[in-house]
């Protein structure tokens, strides 16, 4: 049954992809979609490595702040962030990025508790810098097409950014909170003399510890700074791909430019919380790319042609250095247990 329904999910995923490539090319673009792959300068490629990496290098500085008191050598936690970007995009939903927690628990013997209070507030981290840099390219980018009010979307963005920050501020509380309902439950329920009760609960009390520690540690600014930069760079890298595909030719650095990518980067990669998607996103991707695109006025074709290049690229580079981090990261050790 289980077989059954993991073919029927990939039947469906990859039906969706075949359909939104057909939407999106024809058979004349397939010379089109070469030119522009092969069409991409190797300085601009050079630079998107450059900026890609600069990107993982302050995610692994967020992450190893999160991580403290826990010491975990910068080597260790650039590679896990590598191994962590490899997989974060092969799955619905984004169920990849787990495997930050998986290789630093099984691979490191990091404590359970610390490893979720990183990986929660980075992601808490993460929304609360998109509202800042959608607004930036509200001022900087203009539309061919009707858009929702400016005050609708600045008013939806100053409320993602509340309500992000003030799970933030009061996520020990909220811990807390849960903890006293889970021994309200356990007395109510009788469980609390079971010995998974006893597991849970425990792993509970660690929980909150460690997010009332990091709360004292008083670093909540730098993270905030560090995760902008972690943004910043992400766009940066994908930038180059862009400028090289269809800005180039204008310059690289264009601020209208930058703003419609960011607003393009942003619709695609929400597309991981479908249901259903193929092995890398692509067609889902793609699709969400070309519709904010050609809000802007690009053609339907040469903004699925940019979207699928930039997507390509992106993989390429992100597959290719984690593969090569899964394999020192994973691999001896995989080695070392099977010996035993």
């Amino acid at each position: 049954m289980k077989n059954t329904k993991k073919y029927i999910s990939i039947l469906v995923s990859l039906s969706i992809t075949v359909v939104l490539f057909l939407y999106l090319f024809n058979a004349s673009d397939i010379e089109k979609i070469k030119q522009t792959m092969l069409g991409v300068k190797p300085w601009h490629l050079l630079l998107y490595a450059l900026f890609s990496l600069s990107n993982v290098f302050f995610r692994s500085f967020r992450y190893k702040l999160l991580l403290e008191p826990v010491k975990i050598p910068w080597v260790t936690i650039f590679g896990v962030t590598l191994v962590r970007n490899l997989f974060v995009d092969m799955f619905p939903a984004k169920l990849g990025a787990f495997s930050y927690i998986a290789l630093l628990k099984e691979r490191y013997k990091v404590a359970m508790n610390a490893c979720l209070v990183s990986f929660f507030y980075s992601f808490l981290f993460d929304i609360v810098t998109l509202p800042p840099f959608l607004m930036f390219s509200m001022m900087t980018v203009t539309f061919d097409q009707q858009m929702p009010s400016p005050v609708f979307m600045v008013g939806g963005a100053m409320i993602i950014i509340l309500f992000s920050l003030l799970i933030i501020i009061f996520l020990d509380k909220i811990i807390k909170m849960g903890n006293h309902l889970l021994l309200w439950a356990g007395n109510k329920f009788t469980l609390k003399n079971k010995r998974h009760f006893i597991v849970l609960a425990g792993k509970a009390d660690e929980l909150q510890n460690a997010v009332m520690n990091l709360r004292k540690s008083g670093i909540m600014i730098k993270v905030f700074f560090i995760s902008l930069l972690v943004r910043f760079f992400k766009y940066l890298g994908l930038y180059c791909l862009f400028a090289s595909v269809y800005a180039g030719a204008r310059g690289l650095f264009n601020l209208e430019h930058f703003g419609q990518l960011i607003f393009g980067i942003t619709a695609a990669d929400i597309t991981p919380l479908l249901p259903f998607q193929a092995f890398g996103g692509y067609g889902t991707w793609e699709t969400a790319w070309s519709i904010v695109l050609m809000l802007f006025g690009y053609p339907k074709s040469d903004a699925a042609v940019v979207g699928l290049t930039i997507h390509a690229y992106s993989q390429i580079w992100e597959y290719f250095i984690g593969f090569i981090a899964f394999c020192v990261i994973i691999v001896p050790f995989v080695i070392k247990k099977r010996k035993k």
